[in-house]
């Protein structure tokens, strides 16, 4: 530049023009070279900058092709990454140390034998791997991607993603470069969320059958079946509870050849509780738990179990309310297989499923149980009030008739008058104790204190009772005691007891039978004598002695009996301090032996005479009956004694009249049953009131007399008419004792 410089300057000074030209030369060619030199000073300034600006991506571009290089580099190590070059004819060149540390096996070997690797690759995977060495072979210029499963070294599969692309160079097909990567880890993450989707959907499955089941045996089968074709388990076994033989039973069997089978087409086993009492151990906490075959014997070389011969049994226990009542076997060929997690966790959401759904089953069971007891409570509840109000007008019809008998017995002196009228006397008698035997079982409570004379009335009530028994059944009656032996037990403690114990006796006995009972005296212990009662039925296991004694417990058939007799019985002689016992029979079925107390008479009172009359001791009564036939029969006999006479059809003046001194009452007999106020409501409040009148109540039906009892008492209809008038002298002889004697209240 210097020099062409020097060079346009010489040119123009070896000019000569003349002195005024050159003036104005020499001023124009300055100012020109000034020009060019500034552009040329521009243009070097550029090109420095230009040139260090290459030289900067230069140094950039080598920089991060060392980079890329090395992460090549990196990216070749790397045993994920497989690597390789091949040339034009489709030989194989370069291979990167990946696939050495891959399948173990050195890569030199790889690149001496092509076939080695095509070996190693999945057989359902060769022909695609194939292709791609024939589309190199024929030296395709398109690139081409497949998946294959290589064998590792560890010999499992791995999923290997290829890419083969052409290479290039100069416009010129070179060969092929090879870039593949093994993506296992991605395909057993998605095999494991589509394998956990499946056993979420399996665990809903579960859950939605044995919700809506009834049966649930069938469900379970069922679920068994789709879990042994999604685990591949060989087989499945379902055991049940046996509880009176202290076993698990073999119900059903699953296998993949023959599919379900009960118990009755097939296998039938049963394991003794005792001989898997350790398996019990185990699966108290209703975790599932793997046992393999050389767990299965014990030291001795005992078999723990008969059912099963796999090489490894998993048992799921089912447990119902806490107690175990189901074993599912699930049988497999693999010894120590290794289940997942999430297997087991589903394994054990069926089985609670099942749980729960038996859980379910028996609360309804339950529930409809007590609805039906409920129900025949509220029956009985009914049957009792109608049978009170049946009893009422029936002892009033048996006491009009009783009474005009008795009537006409006082007014007759012919013999076979008297004899006819004594018959009807007698079956009115009868009637009388079908009526009282009705009141004692309807009773809600029995009486816990009193003493019978067991040998008249075990003949009593056995006859009594005989009328529930069928012809087909015959009944005997054995007594080994004499008349005189008492016990402490009150009259309708022993009907409750006898009764049920025969009733229970008679639905026991098939066909025709035999009840007999037997009352006897061992003479020694503190419940001496004995009533005995037993059938030819097919008895009571003894497992299940003490459980018929609860409440709504039967070993009989639902439709024979309530589960209530057995548990009266109990309670009656609990109350009693009796005992009770079970055993077997000479006769083939259940003995029932009732161990009862010696008890003492009281000392006989004289009696009131029937005969005796009261005409000196009353003055004016007042009767009290809505039924005008009942109240003036009762009228009559007081009349024909001279004594006056107040009838009364209800209890609402009875107060007013019995309160005032100058009507002169010496004693009430009121009817219980009366409409408005009853004859007890009107005696109470007489008795608050501090009005201690005496007083009979009267009743047909199964009433009990007020706790207040005094100057009181309560007869049953139908009763003599003497017994009453010598009642009504009774009470108002002794009441007036009570006023005349010091320090009466007067």
């Amino acid at each position: 530049m210097i020099g062409l410089c020097h060079q346009v300057k010489f040119g123009f000074m070896t000019s000569s023009p003349p002195a005024g030209a050159a003036e104005t030369l020499s001023s124009g060619s300055g100012m020109i070279i000034i020009g060019i030199t500034a552009l040329l000073v521009l243009l070097l300034i550029a090109i420095g900058l230009v040139s260090g600006r290459n030289k900067r991506l230069e140094r950039e571009l080598v920089t991060a092709s060392r980079e890329a290089d090395l992460h090549l580099q990196s990216i070749a190590r790397s045993a994920n990454v497989l690597i390789s070059r091949f040339d034009g004819t489709g030989r194989r060149t370069h291979l990167g140390p990946g696939l050495s540390r891959l399948t173990g096996i050195p890569t030199e070997s790889f690149l001496e034998d092509e076939r080695l690797l095509l070996d190693r690759i999945h057989p359902e995977d060769r022909a695609s791997y194939v292709d791609l060495e024939s589309r190199r072979g024929l030296g395709s210029e398109d690139s081409f991607e497949i998946e294959y499963r290589l064998k590792g070294r560890e010999g499992r599969w791995h999923w290997i993603h290829e890419r083969q692309s052409p290479l290039i160079v100069d416009g010129k097909m070179q060969g092929h470069e090879s870039v593949a990567f093994d993506f296992t880890d991605r395909v057993r993450f998605e095999e494991q969320q589509r394998r956990l989707l499946h056993l979420e959907q399996l665990s809903t499955t579960f859950l939605e059958s044995f919700l809506v089941t009834d049966d649930i045996r069938g469900t379970t089968r069922r679920m068994l079946d789709v879990l042994g074709r999604y685990f591949n388990f060989s087989g499945a076994k379902i055991l049940e509870r046996n509880a009176e033989r202290d076993e698990f039973d073999l119900v059903h069997a699953w296998n993949h050849e023959r599919s379900w089978q009960a118990e009755d087409e097939g296998e039938s086993a049963s394991i003794s509780g005792e001989r898997i009492s350790w398996w019990i151990e185990q699966v108290r906490g209703g975790v599932p738990f793997t046992v393999a075959q050389d767990d299965l014997r014990r030291d001795d070389g005992d078999e723990v179990h008969q059912i099963t011969d796999a090489d490894s049994v998993m048992i799921v226990p089912i447990l119902v309310l806490g107690r175990l009542e189901m074993l599912i076997l699930i049988e497999d060929e693999e010894e120590r297989r290794s289940w997942q997690p999430e297997e087991l966790a589903t394994i054990q959401t069926m089985a609670h499923a099942i749980a729960r759904s038996v859980e379910r089953q028996l609360i309804e069971e339950d529930r409809a149980e007590f609805a039906e007891y409920r129900r025949m409570i509220e029956r009985t509840e009914i049957i009792g009030h109608l049978a009170s109000g049946i009893a009422h007008d029936f002892n009033n019809i048996v006491f009009a008739v009783s009474g005009r008998t008795q009537l006409l017995l006082r007014r007759t002196e012919d013999e076979k008058i008297r004899e006819g009228l004594e018959q009807i006397e007698m079956a009115l008698a009868d009637a009388k104790g079908v009526i009282g035997a009705l009141r004692m079982m309807n009773s809600n409570a029995t009486q816990r204190t009193g003493v019978v004379c067991i040998a008249p009335s075990a003949r009593r009530l056995t006859g009594m009772i005989r009328r529930l028994i069928p012809n087909r059944i015959r009944l005997d009656l054995e007594i080994d005691v004499d008349n005189e032996v008492a016990v402490s037990f009150s009259a309708d403690a022993l009907l409750q007891v006898l009764m049920n114990l025969v009733v229970n006796a008679r639905d026991a006995v098939q066909e025709e039978g035999r009840i007999r009972i037997t009352v006897d005296e061992l003479g020694t212990g503190d419940h001496p004598v004995r009533m005995i009662v037993e059938d030819d039925g097919p008895g009571i296991p003894e497992t299940m002695h003490s459980e018929v004694l609860k409440p709504f417990v039967s070993s009989k058939d639902a439709d024979k009996g309530t589960g209530l007799g057995l548990s009266i019985v109990a309670r009656v002689i609990r109350d009693h301090v009796g005992t009770l016992e079970f055993s077997e029979s000479d006769l083939g079925g259940l003995r029932v032996t009732v161990g009862m107390e010696r008890g003492e008479l009281p000392d006989a009172e004289e009696p009131v005479s029937e005969t005796s009359s009261p005409s000196a001791k009353l003055n004016r009564v007042c009767i009290v009956e809505d039924e005008p036939m009942i109240r003036n029969l009762i009228a009559r006999p007081f009349e024909e004694e001279g004594i006056e006479v107040v009838l009364l059809p209800d209890a609402l003046s009875v107060a007013d009249l019995v309160g005032d001194p100058d009507e002169g009452i010496d004693i009430l007999i009121m009817d219980v049953d009366l409409p408005e106020m009853t004859g007890i409501e009107c005696l109470t409040s007489l008795r608050e009131n501090g009005n201690m009148i005496p007083c009979v109540l009267m009743t047909g039906g199964f009433n009990e007399p007020p706790e207040n009892t005094e100057n009181m008492q309560m007869m049953r209809k139908p009763f003599s008419m003497e017994s009453l008038l010598a009642m009504c002298g009774v009470l108002v002889s002794e009441h007036r004792r009570g006023l005349d004697s010091p320090g009466s209240a007067g």
